[in-house]
């Protein structure tokens, strides 16, 4: 099968990748969400250019870190608007290029935190929501996280030694000398940089569970068992729940594999996530 020519097409969402087959036709769209790397770091527009080739119109979202590469001082994941996701959600699936056709969120790590988050509160606050189709989410959170900066675990961004993370941080500063040249000190936060996510303004708080029960689309849920950057068992968590409210979805959990998915489980998880957004984008009824 000859794989679509691709566009890069104008984007009204600042840092935003918009790409999709240039053949002047509608297409099932997604919204891409990365994770804690930010925006600008290339491993979620080349997820965007991959999924556009098979006949995707993918919006590659950037939620904070537009300009961030990995190289400090970096954006601080903190103080997102949740609304401002599900509006892109909505833009995505008036726009010609998609033409009303099914819309995917899919996000990886925070991004996929993200998503389940996003879905969560679309279908339970606002009214005859009908915009989201389907979700895929790799190595995602089961309930609110804190802020995250990747400064804060760079040894470079230390006089001395690092904490073993934020919270130890805080709790015992005298022990620890931050460098200026990473930008602002985390004891230095504002207020609203305590926290990552916020639904109308309204923080959301740290450690509550995100109700998945509450998402009324087809979910698929990807994780490496191994994963020594973000817990298996959240996962683990979210499949119980949606087996227990009997919720459409589907499963490619990989024993061995850790955060980032070796060659052969990555195109595994490839070839299922892409039959399931046949399945859910495209198939009808």
């Amino acid at each position: 099968m000859k794989e679509p020519k691709l566009k890069n097409f104008n984007s009204p969402f600042n840092g935003s990748l918009l790409v999709g087959p240039n053949d002047g036709c509608s297409h099932p769209g997604i919204l891409l969400l990365h994770g804690s790397e930010g925006g600008g770091f290339p491993a979620s527009k080349c997820s965007a250019i991959r999924l556009a080739s098979e006949g995707y119109v993918v919006l590659a979202y950037s939620y904070f870190g537009s300009k961030d590469g990995l190289t400090g001082p970096r954006e601080t994941l903190a103080d997102i608007e949740i609304q401002n996701v599900l509006d892109a959600l909505i833009w995505l699936k008036k726009s010609e290029l998609v033409g009303g056709k099914k819309v995917a969120l899919d996000g990886t790590s925070r991004g996929g935190e993200l998503a389940l988050i996003s879905a969560s509160i679309a279908f339970s606050k606002l009214k005859n929501f009908d915009s989201l189709d389907a979700i895929a989410v790799h190595s995602p959170g089961n309930k609110v996280w804190g802020p995250w900066n990747h400064d804060w675990i760079d040894t470079r961004c230390w006089l001395s030694d690092m904490p073993s993370s934020y919270e130890e941080y805080l709790a015992n500063s005298d022990q620890f000398t931050w460098n200026p040249k990473c930008g602002p000190d985390p004891r230095s936060l504002p207020e609203n940089l305590r926290y990552a996510w916020k639904w109308q303004n309204v923080p959301l708080i740290e450690g509550d569970r995100i109700e998945v029960e509450n998402i009324r689309c087809p979910i698929f849920i990807s994780q490496g068992l191994k994963d020594t950057v973000w817990p298996a068992q959240q996962s683990l968590d979210i499949e119980k729940i949606l087996i227990q409210n009997k919720l459409i979805h589907e499963v490619a959990f990989y024993e061995n594999d850790d955060h980032g998915l070796c060659l052969e489980s990555s195109y595994d998880r490839q070839k299922r996530l892409l039959s399931f957004y046949e399945k859910y984008l495209i198939r009808v009824g």
